[in-house]
């Protein structure tokens, strides 16, 4: 019995691996298509799912333009981050309630700005995006969730294309559900389309490459051409009108916590229209201790997104800490390390003592605290220090520990 809950328990963790959408956007300058058709790129229709019968008094919700396209944009200092409302209204019997559910990258993030509608009642879901590290093809969504019966989640969409002068495939890097202690690889290629006045190939140069957490992460880069394109690529016109292509490669290393992460390459090079260029690397370490709660984005980013909150009342989420090991869970094996912002408040409530001699799983339930009075501000990221953060830390003795880092998503309003 024993090891059929721990079999189950690794399917869970492992099955718990993020399907980040790969989609986020690299930078500046060029005009070398009109349209994404032109480009050879095709994006699928996200379309609303027709509706179906409901009972009188059911909620429904209705989306007015779920898609938001914004085209293709040269990026830059002010096109790079955007806005835009979309439009939901309640047209069922009943009231409607609405909570922000996830979202599938870190360039973005979403306020609700009314989360209860009455009968014929409707609010703007407010998506902002920020695409200043990357460029590219810009495809990423936020999930609402919703009491309508038939519609438990509506994926909002903004989409497009940042052109540049230099574009990376992909743009950005994703490391889903790596195993604690394991290592990874993920490869992509930088694309430079820059032209010397005579109409001759830009000699493009990377003169260094750097990766925020050096002591976790590896990269390399060589100069490769257009032959080391893949079958997909080739379709895209995008990068066959390249002059200069980079092969690169960056490599996990064992010894990160369990937990989100996120990182930053940067690229110096010779081109004078983006002499820095930036990409994005997120994901999760995933192990033998999981983290489930009702806010918990456990599929796309793994963090707990209290979203917008009063600084007139106190505020209370509760996760649960689930560990596989034999080890008592109590305050001197399951204590908090580190929290951001300080004010932030960790209760911990544990499971009997008698109980736990016959369990082979500790559930230890906890409540992360917003207290009322807290300052107003932002800690909704997009980068990894505008975001709130609670790293535990576990194990049976100081010398056996193990740090598990859980950011937050959260706003303190009036």
């Amino acid at each position: 019995m024993r090891t059929t809950i721990l079999v189950i328990l690794s399917a869970v963790i492992v099955g718990g691996a993020l399907g980040f959408f790969l989609g986020y956007h690299t930078s500046q300058s060029a005009k070398w298509v009109s349209s994404l058709e032109e480009a050879g790129i095709k994006i699928d229709e996200k379309k609303e799912p027709e509706k179906e019968n409901y009972d009188a008094s059911d909620p429904i919700v209705k989306v007015d333009n779920p898609i938001h396209d914004f085209g293709i944009l040269e990026k830059n200092e002010k096109t790079e981050k955007g806005e835009h409302d979309f439009i939901l209204e309640n047209v069922g019997g009943s009231e409607l309630t609405l909570s922000e559910a996830g979202k599938g990258c870190m360039c973005t993030n979403f306020t609700i700005v009314k989360k209860s509608l009455k009968k014929g009642e409707k609010t703007a879901v407010k998506y902002r995006w920020d695409a200043s590290r990357g460029g590219g093809i810009f495809d990423q969504a936020v999930r609402v969730a919703t009491n309508d019966p038939k519609h438990k989640e509506v994926y909002l969409t903004v989409r497009g294309l940042y052109t540049s002068s230099i574009v990376a495939n992909p743009n950005q890097l994703v490391f889903s559900g790596i195993p604690f202690g394991n290592s990874a690889v993920r490869e992509f290629k930088l694309f430079g389309f820059e032209k010397e006045k005579d109409g001759s190939p830009f000699p493009l140069k990377v003169e260094s490459a750097t990766v925020s957490d050096s002591a976790h992460f590896a990269l390399e880069y060589t100069k490769g051409s257009l032959t080391d394109l893949t079958p997909e690529e080739k379709k895209h016109k995008l990068f066959t009108k390249a002059t200069s292509v980079f092969l690169c490669k960056l490599t996990l290393k064992p010894g990160l916590p369990q937990g989100a992460f996120q990182e930053v390459i940067r690229f110096k090079t010779n081109d004078q229209k983006l002499p820095i260029m930036e990409m994005m690397v997120e994901g999760q370490i995933a192990g033998a201790i999981t983290i489930m709660g009702n806010k918990y984005d456990r599929r796309n980013t793994g963090h707990l997104v209290i979203g917008s909150v009063s600084a007139g009342k106190t505020t209370k989420e509760r996760i649960r800490l689930t560990i596989v090991d034999k080890f008592e869970a109590n305050e001197k094996t399951v204590s908090v390390s580190h929290v951001h912002p300080s004010w932030v408040k960790v209760e911990f409530h544990y499971p009997d003592k008698e109980a736990q001699k016959s369990m082979p799983v500790k559930m230890v339930d906890v409540d992360i605290i917003i207290p009322k009075g807290s300052p107003q501000g932002n800690y909704i990221g997009p980068s990894k220090d505008k975001l709130g953060e609670v790293v535990f830390q576990i194990g049976p003795d100081e010398k056996n520990v193990r740090d598990i880092v859980l950011p937050l998503q959260f706003a303190v309003g009036p």
